[in-house]
């Protein structure tokens, strides 16, 4: 029965060969080595029947050549189920088999080698009536690796848009730009190229858009725009200056205003810093005029600068200040004293100038806060006077630590008073612990700075031995020099010395007559101390509570026991009648 079905088989396929002219010979050849599993020639067989639209036969011979991995006869079997729907195969015991997917019979033929089965693995998932574009994509990247054939504008936009991998889709678009002169392609390969800060994508930008320019493909003003771009990334400056012309010559102001101010900015900047062409203030300003909106801050300096030094156009003080030129704002504010809010403007844009007259405004009115904020940054600049002042600013404000800092620093200034305060500070343990030796050491620089206050301070220290050895008699010759240059300090101290005869001669004349000269400047302590001296009758040899209560009124009535001193003044005069 085998033998008769071999007849038949055999006589069927000589028929159908014989009518392709292919000898009986050839064929017999043929049959016995496919009958024998050899799968090259099961697969001439079914060629030879699909030639004859025998598809059931071919089918079935493509389909023994496939189960022996045979890469072709697979690839054919997926192609036949594609065209010809489902086929049923039935075997010699009756049973049935049922083949209506391609797609495993093409991973199988890509398994074995057959390259056309991933592109056509991804057209299948790419149109399948519920398509699947991350496998279309696999497959088509997995063919254009082995250099079959690959959709790169699909693949280049499934790469952008669900994956986010700009490189990849870069790659894809350039090669569909090349090989299918794609406009939509090279537009958006030239856009992502000239996104990157890359040498290389700069080259390969350049050459892109230099072909399409010759081809007649690129002639709007955004692509020259991405052209001078990458001319630019690569220093051919110049190329760049004559893109971004040709972009602003087809560039309609009133259709596209912010490519326009755009490109006014560019060319107003290059002409103006001589970048890709020569340095030309007058024609920068050109362009500069044309801008409806500065958005480029360089373009406004530059173009402020022009106005404000008469590069190129007629110097203009309002222009320049208008476009936020910190010193064309600032003259402004010295010509209109009255203009706060041009200072503060100025003072703002970080002039330093500006800042400074702002922060010494805000002290001398006493808003030490917003003083420091001005006046911090100026330290340097101004730093004769600043940190004095931010010292007392700090101090003014609480800040004894902050203070201190600023002092010592302003002790190497012009300004005496600074070290003086660092070293009372050190002396009275504000902001820091005490330290005599470095109080007495402020003092001194104080003192050689021209500080009457500071050579008062000195002269106590050595009276007193603070932070040096005692010297009496270079302390009174310290503290009588202080006196006679208007310090009330050491005109009491004076006036203390001279009454009890200490490092001097004693006399009560001349004592009252410090201690006057220190209360008339207001010192307290020599107002309370001549009140108590009338009070206890040192000064006229008798008490004289009227006289006391003038010096003790020169007081504070917190300062001491003046109230007290005073209620036992008025009740002696109410008793006494005088």
């Amino acid at each position: 029965m085998f033998l008769l079905n071999l007849d038949k088989e055999f006589r069927e396929l000589k028929i159908t060969a014989a009518s392709q002219g292919i000898s009986e010979e050839t064929v017999g050849k043929i049959f016995l080595k496919a009958k024998r599993g050899d799968s090259d020639s099961q697969l001439q067989i079914a060629n030879i029947y699909l030639t004859d639209h025998n598809n059931d036969y071919a089918f079935r011979w493509f389909l023994k050549s496939a189960l022996k991995g045979n890469a072709e006869a697979e690839y054919a079997v997926s192609e036949m189920i594609i065209n010809n729907g489902a086929f049923t195969i039935e075997d010699r015991d009756g049973y049935s088999s049922y083949y209506d997917s391609p797609e495993p019979w093409l991973e199988k033929a890509w398994e074995h080698g057959k390259i056309e089965a991933a592109a056509r693995l991804a057209q299948m998932y790419r149109y399948a009536p519920s398509p699947d574009n991350e496998k279309a994509a696999y497959w088509y990247n997995a063919s254009y690796e082995r250099g079959g054939e690959c959709d790169s504008a699909f693949l280049a936009n499934y790469l952008l848009n669900e994956k986010g991998d700009r490189r990849g889709a870069l790659l894809h678009l350039i090669i569909d730009a090349k090989q299918n002169s794609s406009t939509s392609s090279m537009l958006l390969a030239a856009e992502l190229l000239s996104e990157s800060s890359d040498k290389k994508d700069a080259e390969k930008l350049r050459e892109l858009l230099t072909n399409a320019a010759e081809s007649g493909i690129l002639n709007g003003s955004e692509n020259y725009i991405r052209l001078a771009k990458a001319h630019e990334a690569l220093g051919e400056a110049r190329e760049g200056y004559n893109n971004y012309k040709k972009s602003f010559e087809l560039t309609d102001k009133e259709a596209d205003p912010d490519t326009y101010d755009f490109l006014a900015q560019k060319l107003g900047n290059m002409l103006y810093t001589g970048k890709g062409v020569d340095k030309d203030y007058a024609e920068a300003v050109k362009y500069y005029e044309k801008v409806k909106t500065f958005t480029d801050e360089e373009a406004k300096k530059y173009y402020a600068e022009c106005k404000f030094n008469g590069l190129g156009t007629e110097k203009s003080l309002e222009e320049a200040a208008g476009l936020g030129r910190p010193e064309a704002i600032y003259e402004m504010a010295k010509a209109n004293p009255d203009r706060e809010d041009l200072l503060i403007e100025a003072a703002s844009k970080g002039y330093i100038p500006a800042k400074y007259d702002l922060g010494m405004k805000y002290y001398e009115e006493g808003k030490f806060e917003q003083a420091i904020l001005q006046l911090l940054p100026t330290s340097l600049e101004y730093k004769d006077s600043v940190p004095y002042v931010l010292g007392v600013c700090f101090a003014k404000t609480n800040k004894p630590a902050e203070a201190l800092h600023w002092f010592e620093i302003s002790a190497d200034g012009s300004v005496p008073e600074g070290a003086y305060f660092a070293g009372r500070f050190y002396a009275e343990g504000i902001g820091t612990e005490v330290n005599e030796k470095k109080a007495f050491e402020y003092y001194k620089k104080a003192a050689v700075k021209g500080s009457v206050d500071g050579v008062y301070e000195l002269g106590m220290c050595q009276k007193n031995g603070i932070g040096c050895p005692k010297n009496t008699e270079r302390a009174m010759m310290l503290i009588a020099a202080a006196a006679d240059n208007g310090s009330p300090a050491a005109m009491f101290e004076m006036g203390n010395c001279k009454r009890l005869g200490y490092g001097t001669s004693q006399s009560k004349e001349e004592a009252i007559k410090y201690y006057k000269s220190s209360a008339e400047l207001g010192y307290e302590s020599a107002a309370y101390q001549l009140g108590f001296l009338y009070e206890v009758g040192y000064i006229t040899g008798v008490n004289d509570p009227k006289a006391a209560i003038t010096w003790y009124e020169k007081c504070r009535e917190s300062f001491k026991d003046v109230k007290k001193r005073l209620a036992a003044c008025r009740l002696e005069i109410s008793r006494s009648g005088r």
